[in-house]
């Protein structure tokens, strides 16, 4: 067993506080009442989370966390922003930093189920919401709410009606907005992770399902 002050074997790297709770959410909902929750009194979680307060902190902290001691496995988790291209160049040039031999195993690209590099430690990386879009979590959060709800309904027709000219967000955070309108009527508002473990958010789509399997081949 490690000593307690030793760095977690397997560890995945989020932006902030939001991301962790929502993966943790995301993943014990998915494995409720099964052996791999992370939210649980015992030794050894599957894996950490670790938050690193924003994006840039996250990639630079990359190469200090792949040489971690004992380090089995690593993911990063990181929205795409406006432009998934130069996301990707960041992180794959901190991991080269540290392996520049696994330059012939990265792809050009992200893989749309999620990038696995088979090396030691195994490296992941997902860009949300889908590895292939520009956009973030909440990109991805919104393609959980279920069909027909009709409180997201109402949440895009208040975001809609909003006059242009009274908007102080920019056009590609209109979905963003419409998504934290329709958390607004939750029982925690505001809060993602907690839609989620509430099961206002569900897991029973496409998205979600890529999600958790890279997750778990990661973490296997």
């Amino acid at each position: 067993m490690l000593k307690r002050d030793s760095p977690p074997i397997r560890l995945l790297l989020v932006e902030g506080q939001d991301d962790r709770h929502f993966v943790k959410q995301l993943w014990d909902r998915h494995y409720a009442g099964k052996s791999k929750p992370l939210f649980f009194q015992g030794s050894s979680p599957p894996f950490c989370i670790s938050d690193k307060g924003n994006v840039g902190s996250l990639i630079k902290a990359i190469p200090a966390e792949i040489t971690a001691s004992d380090r089995e496995a690593l993911g990063i988790l990181a929205d795409a922003n406006g432009d998934i291209a130069h996301r990707w160049k960041e992180i794959t040039n901190e991991i080269k930093k540290e392996r520049d031999h696994l330059n012939p195993k990265i792809p050009r690209k992200p893989k749309p189920a999620g990038t696995i590099i088979d090396c030691k430690p195994r490296i992941g990386i997902w860009l949300m919401p889908d590895n292939k879009s520009p956009g973030e979590l909440e990109d991805f959060a919104a393609k959980m709410v279920l069909k027909n709800d009709s409180v997201w309904l109402l949440s895009e027709k208040y975001i809609e009606n909003i006059p242009k000219k009274e908007r102080k967000f920019a056009p590609d955070k209109t979905p963003k907005a419409k998504l934290f309108a329709w958390l607004a009527a939750r029982k925690e508002p505001g809060r993602m992770g907690a839609a989620v473990g509430a099961g206002d958010l569900t897991l029973n789509n496409e998205p979600s399902k890529k999600f958790l399997k890279w997750l778990s081949e990661l973490f296997r």
